[in-house]
């Protein structure tokens, strides 16, 4: 899940946004998946799961992505230097605890009760931190 800064906390964005202003390269990999989802979206499709549906619900994007290529698409957004990012293997680095490679969520549950999600695209390019 990604979104603007609030008060209490931050998405993973803000760090890589932060390497992107600093000139600092990031290690990104290529083989870690997720489907990454807007804060906003998510919270209305816990609306609606709520409203609609009882037990467990995956409210997650429609697209499955490496953490490299939304690297790649946050730096397109925001007009950084996509030379920043460095494409990785899990492998190639050396992680304090193990993560799987695919943490992408099947929401077609939750489709078919109504949830929407933006692109990932169009999600990021509205969040106020990249159009500042």
């Amino acid at each position: 899940m990604f979104g603007d800064v609030t008060g209490s906390s931050q998405s993973f964005i803000q760090p890589m946004m932060q390497s992107f202003n600093t000139s600092v390269k990031q290690n990104l990999f290529t083989d870690e998946f997720r489907s990454p989802v807007s804060a906003s979206s998510a919270s209305q499709g816990i609306l609606l799961a709520l409203e609609k549906t009882t037990g467990i619900i995956h409210l997650g994007g429609k697209e499955r992505i490496s953490r490299y290529d939304f690297g790649v698409m946050l730096a397109e957004v925001g007009n950084f230097d996509k030379r920043l990012i460095v494409p990785k293997l899990q492998q190639e680095i050396k992680l304090t605890a193990p993560r799987p490679p695919d943490v992408s969520l099947n929401s077609l549950k939750a489709f078919i009760l109504g949830y929407s999600t933006d692109n990932i695209r169009n999600a990021l390019a509205k969040l106020s931190c990249l159009s500042a």
